[in-house]
């Protein structure tokens, strides 16, 4: 815009000026500018709670993945301990070639006594050598007794107790724990010593025992090929598939010469009651490696 002035003498000056923001659109263009501002603080503000929250929560799932590990670990290599009861778990370990306890100690003596149990949300390990703590953000501690009360190796839903309801502990098989927190982990050891001496006949809670416990004579007596002690069966989790009314096949496992249509038959035939309802169920079987 130009503007020309008259002065008395009669020379004409002339006056540029550029016009500039009023202070109302200051405002209003502030005002944007804080609101965009306050926009990305808060999104980024929000990125970083989540992010926290998620590391939380991996690591909350790392320390309960490694104490059922720990706790499977010394159910599987030990045995049931009659001290057990409804909150604490009571495992008898003796010494033996990788025989550690819940701290990791090897077992060095005949028979070492560890204690599960939880206190004020940290799940404790008691031994001879002291209490320490496997984890901590458990709010409870569940334990459930499997008990084979038909003696037929099948473990049935109905069948897990608890401590007190439990009358004959050698016919405890597994044990299904459940550490409490806001995700909850429920998880099944079997007490793989139970097991083996029900398979190998000397199980103090059969039903049916042998009334003649002296081996008969052997007609031909010989020279034994392999003096040395005959191993224990090993056994593996084997999938199977109940497919009609009359088949169960092996699912593909790890182990292809130990799950076979064989077993999974045996086990389904010899079940009761039956792993599953169904014609078309899916169930597990625990067959020996040849």
């Amino acid at each position: 815009m130009r503007a020309t002035m008259i002065l008395t003498s009669g020379v004409s000056l002339k006056k540029s000026f550029c016009k500039g923001f009023t202070i109302v659109e200051l405002l209003i263009s502030m005002a944007i500018g804080i609101f965009i501002i306050a926009g990305a603080i808060s999104v980024f503000v929000s990125n970083q709670s989540v992010n926290r929250e998620k590391t939380t929560l991996d690591n909350a799932q790392d320390a309960h993945r490694f104490a059922a590990f720990t706790m499977s670990r010394v159910v599987r290599q030990g045995e049931l301990d009659p001290l057990a009861t409804d909150s604490e778990l009571v495992i008898r370990l003796s010494a033996g070639p990788n025989v550690r306890d819940c701290q990791g100690q090897t077992v060095a003596s005949a028979q070492v006594i560890n204690t599960f149990s939880e206190s004020n949300g940290v799940l404790l390990c008691t031994t001879p050598q002291g209490t320490s703590s496997v984890i901590e953000g458990t709010s409870s501690l569940g334990i459930a007794y499997g008990v084979d009360s038909n003696s037929n190796g099948w473990i049935s839903d109905d069948e897990y107790t608890v401590r007190s309801n439990v009358s004959n502990i050698d016919s405890v098989r597994s044990v299904r724990i459940e550490l409490g927190a806001e995700r909850p982990v429920e998880f099944v050891a079997t007490l793989r010593s139970a097991v083996f001496r029900q398979l190998r006949g000397d199980d103090p809670t059969d039903p049916d025992p042998d009334p003649d416990p002296d081996p008969d004579p052997d007609p031909d007596p010989g020279p034994d090929p392999d003096p040395g002690p005959d191993p224990e069966p090993t056994f593996v989790d084997c999938g199977c598939k109940r497919t009609g009314n009359s088949n169960s096949v092996a699912l593909t496992g790890a182990n292809p010469a130990a799950c076979t249509n064989a077993c999974c038959q045996t086990k389904w035939d010899s079940a009761s009651p039956k792993p599953c309802s169904n014609n078309n169920c899916v169930f597990t079987a625990q067959c020996v490696v040849p």
